[in-house]
């Protein structure tokens, strides 16, 4: 439909021609179960097409991956429910004509539209889904026909899909991951330090607690070495004033 394929394709549906094209070297690289998956998936969007050539692309996509019995991604899948429990998972009608081109976007992309398609074959049985395609195949618009196949508006169905994978949600699958377990490491790093500092503080407020105060016998100790000033010599700390002696006794000799 005049899209450039994904990077990754090893084929490629040209629907008004009614032929895949297939990646040589690609083809080659390929495990066959994933070859086998491909094709059906490229075969499914030819058939999706003589059934209704304006559907939207996510239910095209979603439809196609569903046939093929393409697996979803652990990791995809929790990336998913993760959004939906943060609230900020897209809405599917944002992906009717487009999909990202590329990249982690593309991938979360497929797998959303994937998982709403499987969520309503094991939710509605496929029979629900036969009966939407039947719909679209008698010219009613997609949702519409969605509605009446399924007993349920498109909406709906699709706010209910986002509760049921936000409650599925694991945050151990991401501290598993690379990324979340640098962080994970990051913040066990911090809580040690916090636990250190907080230890510190403990032990220096207990030894202040625990040492006598010094016994200076009334007179105020002295300070400590009176600052130095460069370019002056540091004056020496003044001693008590001598105290002369009575009369008397100067010179150690007695007046008598």
């Amino acid at each position: 439909g005049g899209r450039d394929p994904p990077r990754w394709a090893i084929a490629v549906a040209i629907a008004r021609a009614g032929a895949v094209v297939i990646h040589g070297p690609r083809l080659r690289a390929a495990a066959p179960m994933e070859l086998d998956r491909t094709l059906a998936h490229e075969l499914a969007h030819l058939a999706l097409w003589r059934v209704e050539r304006e559907l939207p692309r996510w239910a095209n996509e979603g439809l196609a991956q569903w046939a093929a019995r393409e697996p979803i991604d652990p990791s995809v899948r929790n990336a998913l429910a993760r959004l939906a429990r943060l609230g900020t998972l897209p809405d599917l009608s944002s992906y009717a004509t487009s999909f990202p081109a590329h990249g982690e976007g593309a991938q979360l992309v497929y797998a959303l539209a994937h998982a709403f398609i499987a969520w309503v074959a094991e939710t509605y049985g496929e029979a629900g889904l036969r009966r939407w395609l039947r719909l679209l195949d008698e010219g009613l618009p997609p949702a519409v026909a969605f509605e009446r196949g399924l007993g349920v508006p498109l909406r709906g169905a699709e706010l209910v899909f986002r509760g049921r994978l936000a409650a599925q949600y694991n945050p151990w699958r991401d501290l598993a991951s690379t990324e979340g377990l640098f962080i994970f490491m990051a913040l066990l790093v911090l809580l040690a330090f916090a636990r250190y500092r907080w230890r510190r503080r403990r032990l220096l407020a207990a030894m202040d607690a625990e040492s006598p105060p010094e016994e200076t016998g009334g007179v105020r100790a002295p300070p400590g070495p009176l600052p130095f000033r460069p370019g002056r010599r540091p004056e020496p700390w003044p001693s008590e004033p001598r105290r002369s002696a009575p009369p008397g006794e100067r010179g150690g000799e007695s007046l008598e």
